[in-house]
């Protein structure tokens, strides 16, 4: 069952039918405001929804986009999100030795325990330009490293705000084996 993440705005129709001819299953709807779930007729595509958070509303589950992860930890503890995404994304630079992509194994232990996955967007990494495109892919590669050694769930979404930027199944599988995942890890990256 091949799943994607995708920010509709009042479009969810053209997406459901992308998502159709691209081979998809289910595709998540995810919004940053609560929103009344719709019923959609006659479609294969199994729908759900899901809320966006950042770190200031601990009561949110879903998706937790962490663009400053200083207290990581403690949202990890106590908030138990569903996924977790953007701890690569930091502006402080890298160490001589190491990347500072804000995941060791101490929090890739917790997410483990607590059954949360790291989320990669396709749609962040498609946006970002030269230097800083090389470093974040970097850092993402760390990340898939120690969650693939600690048993962390890795997904992949593409985060499309459009369905035109939407992509196949395949397309996402062969970005995750290049990121360090193993063939079976990159087809379950796209699993619910």
């Amino acid at each position: 069952m091949t799943s994607d993440i995708v920010f509709p705005f009042n479009n969810e129709k053209e997406f459901i039918a992308m998502a159709e001819k691209l081979g998809y299953t289910s595709l998540i709807f995810a919004y940053t405001k609560q929103k009344e779930k719709t019923l959609y007729q006659n479609t294969k595509i199994n729908i759900k929804h899901a809320f966006i958070s950042n770190q200031k509303s601990p009561k949110t589950k879903n998706i937790l986009i962490s663009k400053n992860p200083a207290n990581l930890r403690t949202v990890l503890d106590h908030t138990k999100p569903d996924y977790i995404t953007g701890i690569e994304w930091d502006d402080k630079p890298d160490s001589m030795h190491s990347r500072n992509s804000h995941l060791n194994q101490v929090l890739c232990k917790i997410m483990n325990k607590n059954n949360i996955a790291l989320l990669i967007p396709l749609q962040d990494i498609q946006n970002s330009k030269g230097l800083k495109k090389s470093i974040i892919l970097g850092r993402i590669s760390q990340n898939t490293r120690l969650c693939k050694k600690y048993k962390v769930k890795v997904k992949l979404a593409t985060f499309a705000t459009s369905p035109y930027h939407m992509r196949s199944p395949r397309d996402l599988q062969s970005l995750a084996i290049i990121l360090g995942l193993s063939t079976e890890q990159a087809k379950n990256s796209l699993k619910q």
